[in-house]
């Protein structure tokens, strides 16, 4: 079993703020693949419940499509029982997720692979690319379908100051913003600049730009996982996005 760093043990062993809309029997998700050795990191906003669970039915994963260790799958009743060899078992999963893609959520992560690959030329299949959330439970709905602001502020306020200690990592070299939700929340704990650009259709995003502890950071309004631009444009459009955010990159050196 891995070596599990001090501050991602004590963040897998702490217990949700609150159970409302958290998966049940769900663990914390620190990170998506091999966060200690990654280069560049994409942010989003919180793990899918398909995580944890089948699309329609809502049964817990097992066997081969198990993706995450839960409290059924590690015997226990909170994961603050976890012990250091059941901590491991989370952590290592964490790092092996993009190991098989068939298993991963692919179809979700790939609309990312195809920015970050012309970006940076990282991926997250060789581990040098790693997925960060601003909050890393898996909730039921979606976060944006939580309409209880207090449960979405007790969720995040801890899990954010989690996700600040890891764009500080001190491999890390650039985290991607994915859509204006991300940049909004991060923007309102370290200074972010955006602007304005248009892309062939005639649609207008907003591009953001900024620095965390030697991290660049560079992102897009589009969530690109549900922007609704034509399937002829889509290959474009992460070129386009790449190409933005590359000249934010050499502002920033």
């Amino acid at each position: 079993m891995p070596t599990v760093p001090p501050e991602v043990a004590a963040r897998i062993r702490r217990n949700p703020e609150t159970k409302h809309h958290v998966v049940e029997g769900s663990t914390p998700v620190p990170f998506f693949g091999n966060q200690p050795e990654a280069q560049l990191a994409t942010v989003g906003i919180n793990p899918s419940r398909i995580e944890f669970q089948t699309s329609r039915s809502r049964i817990e994963l097992d066997g081969p499509s198990r993706r995450f260790e839960t409290l059924k799958s590690l015997g226990i009743n909170s994961n603050a029982e976890a012990d250091d060899a059941q901590v491991a078992a989370i952590y290592a999963r964490c790092i092996r997720y993009f190991d098989d893609t068939a298993v991963a959520y692919w179809d979700w992560f790939k609309r990312l692979e195809w920015i970050i690959q012309p970006l940076a030329g990282v991926s997250y299949t060789d581990g040098s690319a790693c997925h960060l959330d601003l909050v890393q439970w898996a909730t039921d709905p979606v976060w944006s379908g939580i309409k209880d602001r207090e449960v979405r502020t007790s969720l995040a306020a801890k899990d954010l100051e989690f996700l600040l200690g890891q764009l500080a990592a001190p491999q890390l070299r650039i985290a991607y913003l994915n859509g204006a939700q991300v940049a909004t929340v991060l923007g309102s704990l370290i200074p972010i600049e955006d602007r304005r650009a248009t892309f062939r259709d005639g649609t207008r995003w907003s591009f953001y730009k900024g620095q965390y502890e030697g991290t660049a950071i560079v992102g897009c309004s589009a969530f690109i996982q549900n922007a609704h631009i034509r399937t002829e444009d889509k290959a474009a459009f992460n070129e386009w996005i790449a190409a933005e955010c590359r000249k934010d990159l050499d502002a920033l050196d």
